[in-house]
């Protein structure tokens, strides 16, 4: 009878009635509340699956007639309802959600995803973050059994689903799983700063930029390529004291004379004033004597013996790299 009236009343006949239900609860003391609840809950275990079947699908129809501003304000209420739960209330109504979805078919847990998943299609930018957060929030609080309890849930949950699925959506799963992997590795060689036209700004203006994983593997497997396996080693350059490829140096001996006065006229300044500290590390004239008054960097000069008793100057070499040379 009560349902029949509900079922002709206007729109705002509806609304009227809600508000004066919801002032009425709120008047009632906390006994009364958790005695009526109780009563609700039991009556819902009552029910069998016509009535509950009938019961959801007023309550959808009513839902479907909300505007959107009260379709808001209802997220809201229950938002503030389950941030307020006490710790009891909220495993109460995981393990009644659980139970709920433990009896659920196939096709019913297909209904509820798809619904879902159009909702989350849906929602803003920020609702997606605040909704993130909050579930990082949840699951940073979890004890090791909640969440090993979480876990086990989850997975039998999708086992049976496995179990029961068919060819088609088996292919459909596995699909999807491959494509996600594909774009979390994208996602992982593809950590850029800056996109392709930024860099290649920054290249233009000079300027140094990060460049992604994929591109530097890219570079250095073509620089591997080019320059062969004795191409990839390294040296100091002993003027800049800077690694370089051995194919970019030239080594050169205490008897090029050219080179070593290209260096002096070059390095030596008499009017510097540099930091005893510094010219004593860069001063190499214990090595051999053509390296008086020039600042080298002694991991740049190779010589063998001792450094303090070399017998002939033709042993020591020193190498420069084309960019000092270029300069010099």
């Amino acid at each position: 009878m009560q349902a029949a009236i509900r079922s002709k009343e206007s729109r705002k006949e509806h609304a009227i009635r809600l508000e004066k239900l919801k002032a009425k609860r709120a008047m009632e003391s906390t006994e009364e509340h958790a005695r009526r609840l109780q009563n609700l809950k039991t009556q819902r275990a009552a029910e069998d699956s016509q009535k509950h079947a009938m019961r959801l699908q007023r309550l959808k129809a009513n839902r479907a007639m909300q505007t959107p501003e009260e379709h808001a304000r209802r997220l809201q209420n229950l938002k503030a309802k389950r941030v307020m739960e006490s710790p009891e209330q909220h495993r109460a109504r995981l393990d009644s959600l659980k139970a709920q979805r433990s009896m659920e078919s196939p096709d019913q847990r297909t209904s509820r995803l798809s619904k879902l998943q159009a909702n989350r299609q849906l929602e803003l930018p920020e609702d997606r973050d605040v909704r993130l957060t909050t579930l990082k929030v949840q699951y940073s609080a979890q004890t090791v059994e909640a969440r090993s309890s979480r876990l086990g849930y989850l997975k039998a949950q999708r086992k049976a689903l496995h179990v029961s699925e068919s060819v088609e959506v088996r292919k459909s799963r596995l699909e999807r799983r491959r494509q996600g992997l594909h774009r979390v590795q994208e996602a992982k060689s593809n950590d850029v700063t800056a996109s392709e036209a930024q860099c290649a700004a920054l290249d233009d203006a000079g300027l140094l930029h990060e460049c992604s994983k994929d591109m530097k593997s890219k570079i250095l497997g073509e620089l591997g390529f080019a320059l062969g396996p004795s191409g990839m080693d390294q040296c100091v350059c002993c003027v800049c004291d800077r690694l370089a490829f051995t194919t970019d140096v030239h080594v050169y001996s205490t008897e090029d004379k050219d080179i070593l006065q290209s260096m002096a006229a070059r390095l030596r300044n008499p009017d510097a004033t540099l930091c005893d500290e510094l010219v004593a590390f860069y001063d190499c004239k214990d090595i051999h004597p053509a390296f008086v008054g020039l600042m080298l960097s002694r991991k740049g000069i190779t010589h063998a013996g001792n450094v303090n008793n070399i017998e002939n100057p033709k042993d020591v070499d020193f190498n420069v790299c084309l960019e000092c040379e270029i300069r010099a």
